[in-house]
């Protein structure tokens, strides 16, 4: 009977402050709301889109990332188009002997290595290592927003993606 008392006592006590930390965590965001602290920002990426890797830029350039676990830093190369490869539009274009893949997805779509040790880098060297000649063309666009992205740029604007 005594353990069932203590325990009580327990729960009892800790609810109470449990309950006096909730309402202190609700005034104070009720008092920031009211007194316009910390308004939230909205940003909805480009209006057709939704969320993008990287904009167009008109020319060839390298990026960089840092792995925050290994404190690496990785560059890789985007073409004139925003699109994480080392192909110039022009020359996606001008292929007509290859595959071209989209792959759609979220930031895990756009990761932090090189190019050829992406999901899409590892997939495009198995695909042209049994024979098939396909480039694979990582459409990641961060946010958590998988499938945002549609061929809109010069690279797919002549085939399905």
């Amino acid at each position: 009977m005594l353990r069932a008392a203590r325990f009580k006592q327990l729960l009892l006590t800790a609810a109470q402050y449990g309950g006096i930390v909730l309402a202190t965590l609700l005034a104070i965001d009720v008092a920031c709301i009211a007194l316009g602290l910390f308004p939230p920002t909205y940003e909805y990426g480009e209006p057709d889109v939704g969320w993008v890797a990287s904009p167009p830029t008109g020319a060839m350039h390298e990026d960089r990332c840092n792995e925050f676990s290994t404190g690496t830093t990785y560059n890789y190369t985007r073409n004139e188009d925003g699109v994480r490869t080392e192909r110039r539009a022009a020359e996606l274009q001008a292929d007509t002997q290859s595959y071209l893949i989209a792959v759609t997805g979220d930031s895990q779509t756009d990761l932090c290595a090189p190019n050829a040790q992406t999901h899409e880098g590892v997939l495009e060297r198995v695909l042209n290592a049994s024979g098939l000649r396909a480039v694979v063309l990582p459409y990641g666009a961060g946010r958590g927003r998988a499938g945002t992205r549609r061929c809109r740029t010069t690279s797919c604007s002549r085939r399905r993606c």
